[in-house]
């Protein structure tokens, strides 16, 4: 079957300090985006499940401050997340088996491969003095391969599982 979906979050957040006269707003805005997908197919005594998973996160936040007397706005309040344009991606690919070798015995495999992206940079109008780096972008890129095996015995009321799982 395959899955799409989308989810526009957002979130404001509302403070005051005891006796304050400044009331911090954060605004934060998530679009959510994903496809997912997931497969099975039998050949014999092999059992395989496979698919393929996609996000993308558009993230924005703000902030603000606003005295409580006059009204009048300040933008001395940093954002939760960086205050430029932020994206998060990601993609992975499964594939997932189980052999029965008996009716008691059974080898179970797995492989997932994933790859994450970052990209992220922050407003000169923020109040901190970020270094410049910050504000043309910083990304991330990172990718991993993990895998698993085991044996699961099942003899009437007993079961033995045995694996293995390396990230």
């Amino acid at each position: 079957h395959v899955i799409a979906a989308y989810q526009n979050i957002h979130e404001t957040r509302i403070t005051r300090r005891f006796k304050d006269d400044i009331l911090e707003t954060q605004d934060e805005e998530v679009h959510a985006f994903s496809l997912t997908t997931d497969l099975e197919k039998s050949l014999g005594s092999l059992e395989m499940q496979y698919g393929l998973e996609l996000n993308h996160n558009i993230v924005t936040s703000e902030a603000n401050g606003s005295n409580i007397n006059n009204a009048d706005i300040t933008s001395a309040i940093l954002t939760r997340y960086p205050s430029g344009d932020n994206n998060m991606s990601s993609a992975a690919f499964y594939l997932a088996g189980d052999y029965n070798f008996s009716e008691s015995d059974k080898l179970l495999a797995g492989l997932r491969w994933t790859t994450t992206s970052l990209d992220f940079n922050y407003l000169r109008s923020d109040e901190i003095l970020w270094p410049e780096s910050y504000y043309s972008g910083i990304s991330s890129n990172n990718s991993a391969l993990t895998w698993s095996l085991g044996f699961r015995h099942n003899k009437e009321r007993i079961s033995i599982p045995v694996s293995y799982t390396h990230l």
